[in-house]
């Protein structure tokens, strides 16, 4: 039950779709990458020149401890995070739904992602519906009233996270606040406690997560510090971390028992709306037996499919007799729970055997896929599919072949009003889907590109299907361990311009994700770097976007390492998502000094597509404004005085603006926001005019050669801000037209050599 809904969740609007976890088979990927071995200094078994990038970059990627970097193989193990607690992905994500079908979009799954890591009040609220204590929670009530620091050890699946957050609710005077560090930070609460009055969580849980281990002296030592602050803080911690981290400080510590899965089962029935009286279910003897024993993550997915099939009707052919006995409605439902939590598997099998032409088991696939769409585009999508496979099929082939209705009928799906498809049984979707991915490996390099392209078949439904196809690869993605559909989906979604955004937030809810979060991290690591050249460019820009979102805020030293690669990749379209995802890492104080180091040793690189990175990301921030109006990068300088690192990033930018024809609009646009700075603000006169004359000349750089080019391109972007004939010559702008042009031509190195004309 830790962490159980983070992505488009929600009650049921007309009834519960709670998903459940399916069984499958089938070999999983290997996905999680290694981390880029770091670059070997000349000398030392190279035999080209260092990654152009790689000058400013960390020595390895800040996820990735010093001792597990490995070599160029994939790992051939997924390493789970562990912020699941072992929940099924559709524990960790049920999706709203409205019968089956998903109501959620993608966009929503990343800000609940995102709410689940900041513990907003109505993450909380939602987080806690349904939760059962564990037995021994007095004991961790008892030492945080004592020590104001409760550590809570346990498995995956037993309830840390959800414990975690429902003792910081029980303080409501607090404000609940969860510590925000990346894997490997150091960790002391002098940095996090800059708040009075906080409810702290710290989230240990994943196998990411590393801290020393004086840990737990350290936390003893802090009490007095959550004293001083009026403040509580609960770790959820792994076992094997704590056995390491926690030594000497185990009276901090609670090994938490679970309650019974009975009882987990009974509050999500009858504390959820709409209510589901859990008696006519917890009385079964079988499902009773079957719950004995199980974690609080099973209990919730054995809860959302009773939830579901309790108002789910008995179909026509359920209630036919099974080896000449009727079997009760009850028992037909109970049944049906075991079917669902076994992913309908049994089910299908048999209706696979019953139907062995091609028109109905394709039929089948697309209303899966496109459950809740017009009718009509299911059987286009199928006959469609059939062309692909090079099945021998009756559609359109006159009446002789099955209509719409009969098709319908035979998978148990249901023709709304609206001439729209639904199944009647609850997660049946995905486990066709699911079924289909077993059944028919080989298939699967045809059906993925049509699947995926069935957004731009269909535009009038794109929304729609972008977001049940989106959701649908997030569960797939967890429950197999495999990134393969993810990056295939992504890629072909990148591809298009109409789908780009959807392809940014199918990255960034994988990289967010509970499940597969730390190996799609790394995964856009390895699209980054790209040593094969194998993945398309349309997918780096995507990368690019998702750097720059949500991800920047919760792995800002990442998503710099990531760009740093994609800095270097020789494409205009790159180079100005990286700018954009640059001047949103500019905002994160954490990692301002790496943005802006980097951003100096990108402009003033050899390599031309690094340097263009760095001109983009730096005119990107150049003609941003801060609340006054003046430029963001001028705002510490106010008083006339530009710090020695700013200065240099500021010549460097603008020598790299002065460098690289044409002149676009954002570079005229933001020498316009810095003149116009300068005109108004005499103390930023001075410092403003002396950044752009030596952007001009560098004399260590240009070797006392005069660089024409720079200063033609100076005095365009001058008398583009200030022409010759203004309108008002007393306003001042051609005034410090001049003299930036004259401070100009008075630093070339070459000025004083120049012997005035004189006639003889």
């Amino acid at each position: 039950m830790d962490q159980p809904d983070v992505t488009g969740m929600g009650n049921p609007e007309n009834g519960p779709g709670g998903h459940t976890s399916p069984e499958t088979t089938g070999k999983p990927e290997a996905v999680t990458d290694p981390p880029p071995t770091p670059a070997p200094e000349p000398g030392e078994g190279t035999t080209g020149p260092l990654h152009p990038a790689s000058a400013d970059r960390p020595e390895q990627d800040p996820s990735q401890p010093a001792d597990e970097l490995v070599g160029d193989e994939e790992l051939e193990d997924w390493e789970d995070d562990d912020e699941s607690d072992g929940a099924s992905p559709r524990t960790i994500q049920r999706v709203g739904t409205n019968n089956g079908t998903v109501i959620g979009n993608l966009h929503q799954t990343v800000s609940r992602l995102v709410q689940a890591r900041t513990l907003t009040s109505e993450w909380i609220d939602e987080c806690l519906v349904g939760f059962v204590e564990p037995k021994n929670i007095g004991a961790a009530r008892q030492k945080l009233d004592e020590h104001r620091i409760v550590v809570l050890v346990g498995d995956r699946g037993v309830g840390r996270y959800t414990t975690a957050v429902h003792l910081l609710h029980e303080h409501q005077e607090l404000r609940p606040r969860q510590v925000r560090r990346e894997p490997n930070d150091s960790f002391t609460l002098v940095e996090q406690l800059k708040d009075q009055r906080g409810a702290w969580l710290l989230d240990l849980r994943s196998e990411e997560q590393k801290v020393g281990e004086d840990f737990g002296q350290n936390l003893l030592a802090d009490k007095a510090i959550l004293e001083e602050s009026q403040s509580i803080l609960v770790v959820a911690v792994r076992p094997n971390l704590w056995e390491i981290a926690g030594r000497g400080a185990d009276d901090l510590a609670v090994h938490l028992e679970h309650p019974e899965a009975t009882a987990i089962v009974r509050a999500r029935l009858e504390q959820q709306q709409p209510i589901v009286p859990a008696d006519e279910w917890l009385t079964d003897e079988e499902i009773v037996k079957k719950l004995g024993g199980r974690k609080p993550d099973d209990a919730v997915r054995w809860a959302n499919a009773i939830r579901a099939e309790h108002f789910a009707p008995v179909l026509e052919e359920d209630l036919k007799a099974v080896d000449g006995k009727q079997l009760s409605r009850t028992q037909i439902k109970i049944n049906n729970v075991l079917e669902a939590l076994g992913s309908w598997r049994t089910h299908l099998r048999t209706w696979h055997i019953e139907n062995p032409d091609s028109d109905r088991r394709n039929f089948l696939l697309a209303a899966a896929l496109l459950e809740g769409s017009p009718v009509g585009d299911i059987f286009e999508a199928a006959a469609n599919l059939s062309h692909k496979l090079k099945d021998v099929t009756n559609h359109r082939g006159g009446q002789s072949g099955p209509g719409i209705i009969e098709l319908a009928w035979s998978i148990g799906a249901k023709l709304t009003r609206q001439d729209t498809l639904r199944f009647q049984r609850p997660d049946y979707a995905d486990a066709v889907l699911e079924y289909f991915w077993v059944d028919r490996m080989p298939l699967t390099g045809i059906v993925v590109p049509w699947m995926a392209n069935l957004p731009v078949t269909y535009p009038e439904h794109a929304e729609r299907i972008t977001n049940r196809l989106g959701q649908y690869v997030l569960r797939y993605s967890a429950h197999h361990k495999s990134l393969k559909l993810l990056q295939d989906v992504a890629t072909q979604w990148s591809s298009h311009n109409s789908l780009k955004d959807h392809a940014r937030d199918l990255i960034t809810a994988g990289a967010l994700h509970p499940v597969i979060g730390r190996a799609m991290r790394d995964r856009l690591k390895k699209w980054a770097q790209d040593e094969k050249g194998k993945f398309t460019e349309d997918l780096k820009v995507a990368v690019a976007r998702a750097c720059g979102g949500p991800l920047a805020g919760e792995y800002p030293k990442m998503m710099l390492y990531r760009l740093s690669f994609l800095a270097a990749a020789p494409s205009d379209r790159i180079a100005e998502a990286v700018g954009d995802s640059m001047q949103k890492l500019w905002h994160q104080p954490n990692v301002r000094g790496q943005v802006r180091s980097n951003l100096s040793t990108w402009c003033a690189s050899d390599d031309p597509a690094l340097r263009e990175a760095g001109r983009r990301s730096f005119m990107a921030l150049a003609q941003e404004r801060n609340t006054s109006g003046i430029p963001l990068l001028l705002s510490s300088a106010t008083g006339g005085e530009i710090p020695p690192s700013d200065q240099a990033l500021f010549i460097g930018g603008w020598r790299s603006g002065l460098d690289s024809p044409p002149l676009d609009e954002t570079s005229a646009s933001a020498f316009k926001l810095w003149m116009d700075t300068a005109l108004q603000m005499p103390s930023l006169r001075g410092p403003v005019v002396d950044i752009f004359t030596r952007a001009v000349h560098d004399p260590a750089a240009d070797r006392g050669q005069y660089i024409a080019d720079r200063f033609l391109r100076l005095t365009h972007f001058a008398y583009n801000w200030a022409p010759a004939a203004l309108p008002d010559p007393q306003d001042g702008r051609s005034a410090l037209r001049e003299s930036l042009l004259a401070s100009a031509r008075e630093a070339d190195p070459a000025h004083q050599l120049r012997t005035p004309y004189t006639e003889s």
